[in-house]
């Protein structure tokens, strides 16, 4: 799996759960002119990867809502991070969250279906 902007250190399966070890890359377009200075991961990147780092369980053929969408730290170049990823096919939805050893960087929750 290639995802623009980040390397995947390590990745783990157990039934409907992922969890990934990234690094994410300084020189990632994603970090051009968001912000000049401080550059921070944008939240839409965040919420592209976990449609992509979920891959190995399921396909997202459409995304109806995102919810209890929060970003709690800013993710900057550099950092290594860890996403765990959970699916709920009886609910649709596949829960989220993007943290290290210090706390949260973001979470929420996608609805397809």
């Amino acid at each position: 799996m290639n995802i623009s902007g980040v390397e995947i250190l390590k990745q783990e399966v157990d039934g409907s759960e992922l969890l990934y070890t990234l690094c994410v890359m300084s020189d990632s377009i994603y970090f051009k002119g968001h912000f000049p200075g401080k550059p921070i991961l944008p939240g839409v990147t965040q919420i592209d990867w976990v449609v992509a780092l979920s891959q190995p369980l399921f396909v997202i053929d459409e995304i109806k809502s995102l919810e209890r969408v929060k970003f709690m730290r800013p993710i900057r170049p550099d950092y290594e991070i860890s996403v765990r990823l959970k699916l709920s096919k009886e609910e649709q939805r596949l829960s989220y969250r993007f943290f290290d050893d210090v706390g949260d960087f973001s979470s929420g929750h996608l609805v397809f279906g």
